[in-house]
């Protein structure tokens, strides 16, 4: 997937001034639709800049993770021909996140 190379570029590499790299980052912050993904798994005070996608077979999350006196991590979670539920597909990307507050840091 070019997702997760294309947003390394943007939000941590240089192709952007720092005002449009703020400004990508605030609208992934601002982002609400990723409330039960990424976000759920995560413990309160990690901030999260998100952006999610859902397709009748899939739902994915891809963002920036901010975890306290750290530096940022970029995670990307998709899942594909799937049959489940959607609550189901967040609970699967949610866990992702919660691996990552788990195992990583």
């Amino acid at each position: 997937m070019a997702y997760y190379p294309n947003l390394q570029k943007t939000l941590r590499g240089d192709v952007l001034p720092i005002s449009s790299r703020n400004q990508v980052q605030q609208r992934l912050i601002d982002d609400t639709t990723g409330s039960h993904r990424l976000k759920a798994g995560l413990p309160a005070n990690w901030q999260i800049g998100e952006n999610t996608g859902t397709h009748w077979s899939g739902a994915n999350d891809i963002g920036i993770i901010w975890p306290p006196n750290r530096a940022p991590v970029l995670v990307s979670a998709y899942l594909t021909d799937s049959s489940a539920s959607i609550e189901t597909k967040e609970a699967s990307i949610a866990a992702v996140g919660k691996l990552v507050s788990d195992i990583a840091f």
